[in-house]
């Protein structure tokens, strides 16, 4: 673990300079690794979850050899731990609170009582996240369902001609609605099925109207015969 981490990070730090490039153009290279599993488990590491790699001279070690390489190791199952017995003054600080947001940020409750501005900013991306990738998925669908009315349209064209054209149409009318209900509820039930079927035009034209909105199956279909 350590081998990798410091390898990765190193070729971070080398990768920025081009040839005729300066050293004054370096930034710090600054690795932050999450451990879903406990890296030292001595008696001594104990009490301590969150770990900082720098360049220090080992027998002085306020003596920084600059600060172009940091390495930071946060062991979630012990900050956890750390964090509810209150062991570890770091975990009391706004890293505990990422700490908790890295774990448990689906519980809503447990979100809701954290106060790190910073964090709560972070909650507030991944909702509009969440929000935004619902709307992609419905403009999708959308996009989707237009395409195979253009297809069916074609289809109809060549069914009409073949075998008239209104019951050509008719044809496929229920070809595309059926698409449409299997693609937004999954497989439709018998009941449904059947109903399909036996749907005059003017029920089919407005459940075809309501199949990318409806939450449900039932809603498509509305209440009474129609």
């Amino acid at each position: 673990m350590g081998a990798r981490s410091v390898y990765y990070l190193a070729r971070t730090l080398s990768r920025q300079l081009d040839a005729g490039h300066d050293y004054t153009q370096l930034r710090a290279a600054i690795g932050i690794h999450l451990l879903d599993f406990t890296l030292y488990d001595d008696a001594e590491a104990d009490d301590q979850a969150a770990w900082c790699f720098e360049l220090r001279d080992a027998q002085r070690p306020a003596e920084r050899l600059g600060s172009e390489l940091e390495l930071h190791l946060i062991e979630l199952p012990k900050a956890q731990r750390i964090r509810r017995l209150g062991i570890d003054a770091a975990m009391a600080t706004p890293l505990g609170d990422w700490v908790d947001f890295f774990q448990h940020w689906h519980d809503e409750e447990r979100m809701a009582g954290i106060d790190e501005p910073s964090v709560r900013r972070a909650i507030g991306r991944l909702r509009e996240l969440s929000a935004d990738e619902e709307t992609r998925r419905m403009a999708f669908v959308r996009m989707r369902a237009l395409r195979d009315e253009r297809t069916v349209r074609l289809e109809e064209r060549k069914v009409g001609r073949a075998e008239g054209r209104a019951e050509g149409r008719a044809e496929a009318e229920l070809a595309l609605l059926e698409r449409l209900l299997e693609q937004r509820f999954d497989r439709l039930p018998e009941n449904a099925a059947a109903r399909l079927r036996n749907a005059t035009p003017d029920e089919r034209a407005r459940w075809i109207d309501r199949v990318l909105l409806a939450p449900r199956l039932d809603g498509v279909f509305g209440p009474g015969p129609g």
